[in-house]
């Protein structure tokens, strides 16, 4: 290995096979490696700061954030929560057996659409259906029930109920 106590600028490229540094490592351009290992990696630019990776990264501690980014797929194991806000009100995590949308915070868990369809994970039926100025429909087996309309509520199939019907 080359071990840089001073120092050490490189103007048309370097190639080595290891490179330890006992300090900061500064570069105009891109580092490109196989395989680079940091602890306490930062990122800083006058303008964007950018890093690309090709492959998998692989995280045992927090990944935190405050711009944006995309990724093809990120996978998390059971009981690992994806979290937001400062006080992390939102979180989205499966606990092995079931999925939760958990909004721990003070304020409402909003979802907002011009229509809001919940699906039967096996075969993609409707189960509910919220739909923007035009009602409510709740269905069994994808067969609408219960409606909300202008009018009302229609409902096809028997009603049954135990106790006092008031009028």
């Amino acid at each position: 290995s080359e071990a840089m106590s001073k120092n050490f600028k490189v103007k048309n490229g370097l190639e080595t096979t290891n490179i330890t540094a006992s300090a900061n490592v500064s570069s105009s351009g891109a580092i490109i490696g196989n395989e680079i290992t940091a602890s306490g990696l930062n990122l800083v630019g006058s303008g964007t700061a950018e890093l690309e990776v090709q492959g998998n990264i692989t995280a045992s501690g927090n990944i935190s954030g405050s711009g944006t980014g995309s990724f093809g797929q990120i996978d998390f194991s059971d009981n690992n929560k994806l979290h937001f806000g400062d006080s992390k009100d939102l979180r989205i995590f499966h606990n092995g057996t079931d999925s939760f949308i958990q909004d721990v915070g003070t304020g409402e868990l909003k979802i907002d659409g011009t229509a809001i369809r919940l699906r039967d994970q096996d075969d993609g039926g409707t189960i509910a259906l919220f739909t923007q100025g035009a009602g409510t429909e709740l269905r069994h087996n994808n067969v609408k029930k219960f409606e909300t309309s202008d009018d009302g509520v229609i409902v096809t199939g028997d009603i049954s109920g135990t106790g006092d019907l008031n009028t």
